[in-house]
C-alpha cells in the first residue's frame, strides 16, 4: 500500500512520457585577448600589458508537468466481476496540465591595464606593479507559465489557456522575472625590494570600489606588508654546508570582502509579490525588502603571519612553519538586539557591519627526498593544519535566564560547536521510561521501548532546552593533513597522495535516520541494527545487533529525532586520494620500434581507499559528501547526511601514451 501517499510513482515520476520533463540548455561562449608591450626605450625595465575577458552564458528551461493517473495493484480482485481488473484506482498525479519557459542571460566583463616594472642596480633589486582592474556582471532572467494544455502533445506556452499565463513565482513568492548588475573597480600597486637575494620588502595598496555600497562607503584601502631574511645567506651561517636555506619571513595583510550583501541595501527598494493579497480584480502586494542602511560597508579580514622555513643535505629534508591570526572586523549582520517583540519582522531591519571573528593557527610542512642510486629515488611530504575561531563580537538578543545563556551565547566563544541533548542509549523496557526524567512534555506517555534516552543535565527532572551542552565540533575540520609520497625505479614510477581531516563531525538525519518518512527507502543499517519489538511483547528487543531506534510506518517517534549526540559523528578521516604507476619503455626498446619518441603504459585511481569513524554508517555515506546543515541548539551548524547527495565517486583509468 501507499500509506496514504497513494498518489505517488516513483516509475511514472521518472519518466517523461508519463509526467513530463524539466529540461534545460545551456550555451556558453568565452573569450580572452592580451597584448604586452615592453618600454624600455621609455624607462628600462618597464612594460605594460593590457588584457580583457569576456564570458556570456545563455540557459532555457523548459518544463511541462503532464498529470498521470496511479495505480495499486490488487491481490485479491473480485472474481465474480465480469471486468475484473487487479489494479485498484488510487488518484491522479499533477492534476491540471502546466508548461514554465525560462531564459536566463549572465554576462561578465573584465579589463586589465597594468604596468611592470623590473631593474637592479648592483645588489638591489626592484621589482614593481600597478594594476588597474574593471569587473562587471550583469544578469537578466524571465520564466512563463501557463496551465490547462488544449494538447498534452503540444508542451509549449501557445498550447496553455492564455487566460492562465503568468510570471512564475518562487517559493516566497517573489517574482523571479528581473534584472540586476553589480560592478567592481581596483587598483593594486605593489613594490619589491631585496638586497642581493637575502633581505627581502614588500609593500603592497590595494583600493576597492563596489557598486553594491552607497557612493560614500564604495572605497575601501586595504594595504599588506611583508618581510623576509634569508638567514642561510649570512656570512655567520654560510660555514655549514649542511644547510641550504633558512629563511624568517613575516607578513601583514588587509583584504576587504562584500561577500553576504545583496546590491542596494542602501536604498529603500520594494519587491512584488504574486498570488498574496486580492486588489481589484487581480492579486499582488508590493512590499519592502527592508530598511535601508547607506553606512554599509567593506568588512575586513586581516592576518597576521609569522613563518620559518629550512632546507638541509641537498634537499634530504626540508621543513616549513607558519603561525597566523586573522581578525575578521565588521560582518554583517542584522542589529536584532535590543528590539522588542512588538517590532514585529526583524528580517526587514538592514545589514550592518557588527559581527568581529578571528581565527588562529599553525601549519607545518615537511619534505624529504633521497636518491639512493641512478636507479633508485623516492620522495615523501606531509602537511598538517590547526585551526580555531571564535566570535570576538557578536550581535544578540540573550535570554535573562543565566542557563539558557551559557548555551545560546556566542561572543567569546569558539565558532566550530554543536550544541544538542546528551543522549545515554535506548530505552529498554516501559519501567525505564516511567522511571526517567519527562522528556516529551508528556508525561513521557508518547514514549515506547527502543526510543532514545536522553540525560537530564540539571537534575530538574524535566528535560528541555536548559539541558542542552556542546556535543562537539561543527562543519570545519579543524585539522587537516595529506601525504604525498611516491619513488622510481628505472622505468617504474608509482606515487600517491593520502589526504584527511579531524575535528570535525557530521549528523545523520532525514530519511538517513528515518526510514519510510517522506516514502524513503530504508538502507541496510536499518534494518541490521534498528530496534526491532517482539509482535508478542513490544517490550522485548528480537534484534540483538540494535543500535538504532524503532521504526514506524512513517519514520521514527517524533522523540528520536531532538538534536543529539545519538545522531552526531565523527567525521575523522583520511582518504587514499589518488594514486598513479607508470611505466616508460626504456631508450634501447624505442630504438629498435623507431620513429618513437617515448611509449608510456599508466594506471591511475582515486578515493581508493578511506578509513573514516563514521561506524554502521561508513558502508554508506562518504566523510567528504555533504547533503546539507542542520542546526543546533545555537545557531552553529554541522554537516549532514541525509541520503540525498551523490557519494565521491571512485575512479580506476588505465591507458598507454605514446609520442611521435
Amino acid at each position: 500500500a501507499y500509506s496514504g501517499f497513494s498518489q505517488r510513482s516513483p516509475l511514472a515520476a521518472t519518466q517523461r512520457r508519463f509526467s513530463g520533463f524539466d529540461d534545460q540548455t545551456t550555451s556558453t561562449f568565452m573569450g580572452q585577448g592580451e597584448l604586452k608591450y615592453r618600454l624600455d626605450d621609455f624607462i628600462q625595465g618597464l612594460s605594460t600589458r593590457v588584457r580583457f575577458d569576456y564570458l556570456r552564458r545563455n540557459v532555457h528551461g523548459e518544463r511541462f508537468v503532464k498529470p498521470y493517473d496511479v495505480w495499486e495493484y490488487d491481490p485479491n480482485p473480485d472474481t465474480n466481476s465480469a471486468d475484473t481488473f487487479p489494479y485498484i484506482f488510487q488518484g491522479t498525479q499533477n492534476a491540471r496540465s502546466s508548461v514554465v519557459d525560462s531564459r536566463r542571460e549572465f554576462t561578465r566583463m573584465v579589463s586589465t591595464f597594468g604596468l611592470d616594472y623590473q631593474r637592479s642596480f648592483g645588489n638591489h633589486n626592484w621589482t614593481g606593479l600597478f594594476l588597474m582592474e574593471s569587473n562587471k556582471t550583469e544578469n537578466n532572467n524571465s520564466a512563463v507559465r501557463g496551465f490547462d494544455l488544449i494538447s498534452l502533445e503540444v508542451p509549449f506556452l501557445i498550447s496553455a489557456d492564455p487566460s492562465t499565463l503568468e510570471l512564475v513565482p518562487n517559493t516566497t513568492g517573489v517574482l523571479n522575472n528581473g534584472a540586476n548588475e553589480s560592478a567592481l573597480l581596483s587598483y593594486i600597486g605593489r613594490l619589491n625590494y631585496n638586497y642581493d637575494y637575502r633581505l627581502f620588502l614588500e609593500a603592497t595598496l590595494r583600493v576597492d570600489q563596489s557598486s553594491l555600497f552607497a557612493q560614500g562607503e564604495r572605497t575601501g584601502y586595504f594595504p599588506s606588508f611583508s618581510a623576509g631574511w634569508v638567514l642561510s645567506r649570512e656570512s655567520f651561517l654560510e660555514k655549514y654546508s649542511q644547510l641550504d636555506l633558512l629563511k624568517i619571513r613575516a607578513s601583514y595583510s588587509q583584504v576587504g570582502s562584500n561577500i553576504g550583501i545583496d546590491p542596494f541595501q542602501y536604498l529603500s527598494t520594494f519587491e512584488i509579490q504574486n498570488g498574496v493579497y486580492l486588489i481589484d480584480d487581480g492579486t499582488g502586494i508590493i512590499s519592502t525588502t527592508g530598511l535601508a542602511n547607506s553606512d554599509v560597508t567593506w568588512f575586513e579580514n586581516n592576518t597576521y603571519n609569522l613563518g620559518l622555513e629550512g632546507r638541509f643535505w641537498g634537499g634530504l629534508l626540508g621543513f616549513e612553519a607558519d603561525v597566523f591570526y586573522r581578525l575578521t572586523k565588521g560582518r554583517f549582520t542584522r542589529p536584532t538586539e535590543g528590539y522588542p517583540t512588538t517590532f514585529g519582522d526583524t528580517s526587514i531591519l538592514p545589514l550592518l557591519n557588527l559581527n568581529d571573528s578571528d581565527d588562529r593557527g599553525v601549519e607545518l610542512l615537511v619534505t624529504h627526498s633521497h636518491k639512493i642510486s641512478d636507479d633508485f629515488a623516492y620522495h615523501l611530504n606531509a602537511n598538517i593544519t590547526y585551526t580555531e575561531s571564535k566570535w570576538v563580537r557578536f550581535q544578540e538578543d540573550l535570554p535573562s535566564d543565566p542557563e539558557e545563556v551559557a548555551i545560546v551565547q556566542r561572543e567569546g566563544k569558539r565558532r566550530n560547536r554543536f550544541f544538542g541533548f546528551e543522549s545515554d542509549g535506548l530505552f529498554q523496557n516501559q519501567e525505564e521510561i516511567d522511571n526517567h526524567a519527562v522528556q516529551d512534555e508528556n508525561d513521557n506517555l508518547s514514549l515506547r521501548p527502543g526510543d532514545i534516552k536522553y540525560v537530564d543535565q540539571n537534575g530538574d527532572g524535566v528535560i528541555d532546552f536548559k539541558d542542552n551542552v556542546e556535543l562537539g565540533r561543527g562543519s570545519s575540520p579543524d585539522m587537516s593533513y595529506g601525504i604525498d609520497l611516491g619513488f622510481t625505479y628505472k622505468n617504474f614510477t608509482v606515487s600517491g597522495l593520502f589526504q584527511g581531516a579531524a575535528l570535525f563531525n557530521t549528523y545523520i538525519t532525514a530519511a538517513a535516520a528515518a526510514p519510510f518518512s517522506n516514502e524513503s527507502i530504508p538502507y541496510d543499517y536499518h534494518k541490521k541494527y534498528s530496534w526491532t519489538p517482539d509482535p508478542d511483547d513490544p517490550n522485548i528487543n528480537t534484534n540483538p545487533n540494535a543500535q538504532l531506534p524503532y521504526i514506524t510506518g512513517t519514520g521514527l517517534n517524533q522523540n528520536s529525532l531532538k538534536v543529539s549526540d545519538f545522531w552526531l559523528k565523527e567525521n575523522d578521516y583520511l582518504r587514499l586520494k589518488t594514486l598513479n604507476l607508470n611505466y616508460s619503455f626504456p631508450k634501447k626498446t624505442l630504438e629498435r620500434i623507431g620513429g618513437v619518441n617515448s611509449i608510456d603504459i599508466y594506471a591511475s585511481g582515486t578515493n581508493l581507499f578511506t578509513w573514516d569513524k563514521l561506524g554502521i554508517y561508513g558502508d554508506t555515506f562518504d566523510p567528504e559528501t555533504r547533503s546539507g546543515t542542520v542546526s543546533g541548539a545555537t545557531s552553529s551548524r554541522v554537516n549532514s547526511q541525509n541520503g540525498r547527495s551523490y557519494p565521491i565517486v571512485k575512479t580506476l583509468t588505465l591507458g598507454i601514451k605514446v609520442s611521435l
